[in-house]
């Protein structure tokens, strides 16, 4: 089923898991209405209503941040501001950075930036900002050297992790030549992400953190609760925990 889709009677469901609405961050206004709908209507979405609004827009990273979570720091410039990148940039100290929209996915109009160059990139940012807020945030090394952590959970517990190398690009997505591995996380960066999920104060059916090792530590990078890549395909046990998961909500 496609959420856009106006024809269909979607209180005709009992349960609904958003899994691949992959056009929700170019609409972001009509993906909110539908969300409403489901809500006025008492379907049972999974991630829920209040989870999947919170959710929709990065500047969530700042929340987690001023509650103790270690965070990539995040400048956000507003729509329609007339906020200067390289002054964003001179003001949080940045030499090189990504700009990316508040509301993205699959790396939707993400670039990398630098103070050499903020004057060739500000229409990068102008763009952005025509339609939403945009954030700013430091370029992390660590994503090229020691690849991203994204660990899964699954009815609000741990399922399993990858990690995630990119090429030649800084983005990790297979469509820019990124790969992906199998891999047990530290018991620590689980810890955190379970703190992480613990702290939202939203429900999840499903999750994903991802995040990336920095002096040590786990930093994270986004916390992704609309729609996901579970890495299904790299953990077949967790898409049989998952099915089980859904026909008991049915069965209740």
């Amino acid at each position: 089923m496609v959420w856009s889709d106006t024809s269909l009677a979607w209180d005709a469901y009992e349960l609904i898991v958003i899994r691949s609405c992959w056009d929700y961050h170019r609409r972001p206004d009509a993906f909110r209405s539908w969300i409403d709908l489901l809500a006025s209507l008492g379907v049972d979405l999974w991630n829920p209503p209040a989870t999947v609004r919170w959710n929709l827009e990065k500047t969530y990273l700042r929340e987690l941040a001023s509650d103790g979570v270690r965070a990539v720091p995040t400048a956000v410039i507003e729509q329609d501001s007339s906020r200067q990148l390289e002054t964003v940039l001179r003001d949080n100290g940045w030499t090189e950075a990504v700009l990316k929209p508040a509301i993205a996915g699959t790396a939707y109009l993400t670039s990398r930036v630098s103070l050499e160059s903020a004057t060739r990139d500000q229409p990068q940012l102008n763009e952005i900002i025509t339609h939403s807020d945009a954030l700013v945030q430091p370029f992390i090394p660590e994503i090229k050297t020691a690849g991203e952590w994204s660990l899964i959970f699954i009815g609000g517990q741990f399922s399993h992790s990858i990690i995630k190398y990119v090429s030649d690009d800084f983005r990790v997505q297979s469509e820019f030549g990124g790969t992906v591995i199998l891999k047990p996380a530290p018991k620590r960066f689980i810890d955190e992400a379970s703190r992480i999920i613990d702290d939202i104060r939203h429900d999840t059916h499903y999750a994903r953190v991802d995040g990336v090792v920095v002096d040590g530590e786990f930093t994270l990078m986004e916390l992704e609760l609309i729609e996901p890549e579970l890495f299904f395909r790299q953990c077949p046990s967790a898409t049989e925990h998952f099915a089980d998961l859904v026909i008991d909500a049915l069965e209740r």
